[in-house]
C-alpha cells in the first residue's frame, strides 16, 4: 500500500539520517483525511518515534486535516511538542524557537 511504502522509506530516513532527537517541519497541506485502520499505523509509528522528537511544526491546508493531525498527536505523546501552521515562515521561525 501506499502507507507501507510512505513508511518503509521514512524509517530508512530515520536510520541513516536521524542519530539524535530531531526537530521536524512536516508539510501536510496535501494530507487527506485517513481511514481508521492506517490512523491506527500512524499513530503507533509516531509512538514508537515520539522519544526522538524535540519538536514538530506541521503546516496544514484545512480546519479539518488540522482537526485530525491534532488528535493524532495528543494520542501519540507529541500534543506539548507539536504546533499546527498555515504559513510557513511562521512554522519555521517557530521551530528555530524549540
Amino acid at each position: 500500500s501506499e502507507y507501507e511504502q510512505w513508511e518503509r522509506a521514512i524509517e530508512r530516513t530515520w536510520q541513516t539520517e536521524f542519530q539524535h532527537p530531531v526537530k521536524i517541519l512536516s508539510d501536510q497541506r496535501d494530507f487527506k483525511p485517513m481511514p481508521p485502520e492506517i490512523l491506527a499505523r500512524v499513530k503507533q509509528y509516531r509512538i514508537k518515534k515520539a522519544p526522538l522528537v524535540i519538536a514538530t511544526a506541521t503546516i496544514v491546508e484545512d480546519v479539518i486535516s488540522q482537526m485530525q493531525l491534532k488528535r493524532l498527536s495528543a494520542q501519540s505523546g507529541l500534543k506539548d511538542r507539536e504546533n499546527f501552521f498555515v504559513d510557513v515562515d511562521e512554522a519555521v521561525k517557530w521551530l528555530k524557537k524549540q
